[in-house]
């Protein structure tokens, strides 16, 4: 079930122009907990807000349309330059994102089954 996961992830990411060029990329999959798919969404909605302000690139993806037990999401975060990486991890420990995880811990709404980073090499790839 994992490599099929990562398969599908690479595959995505192949088939996606935005993503094949992008210079970093991270996904973290989370798993709503019970009855509360709604909140999980809305959470990642709104750290989507943050993320983008701070310079990433942000997808917010439904992974188990139709199917049965608890709704996963895929959050996946992109960035064209590591400036813009850099830029990223320098407001992750700030305030407003602390404040953000502080209510989002408080009344929890998923839990993070995996997450996967990948780089891009290829210095030729711009």
């Amino acid at each position: 079930m994992k490599r099929t996961t990562k398969v599908l992830i690479v595959l995505s990411m192949i088939l996606s122009s935005t993503s094949a060029l992008a210079e970093r990329l991270e996904v973290f999959r989370w798993q709503a907990l019970d009855g509360k798919a709604a909140q999980l969404a809305s959470s990642l909605v709104e750290a989507a807000k943050l993320h983008e302000k701070s310079g990433a690139s942000v997808g917010v993806f439904q992974m188990d349309v139709g199917g049965s037990g608890n709704t996963t999401f895929d959050y996946v975060l992109r960035w064209d330059s590591s400036e813009a990486w850099a830029k990223t991890k320098a407001y992750n420990s700030g305030e407003e994102l602390s404040a953000f995880f502080a209510k989002a811990g408080a009344d929890p709404s998923g839990k993070l089954m995996m997450s996967l980073e990948g780089l891009n090499w290829d210095a030729s790839v711009t």
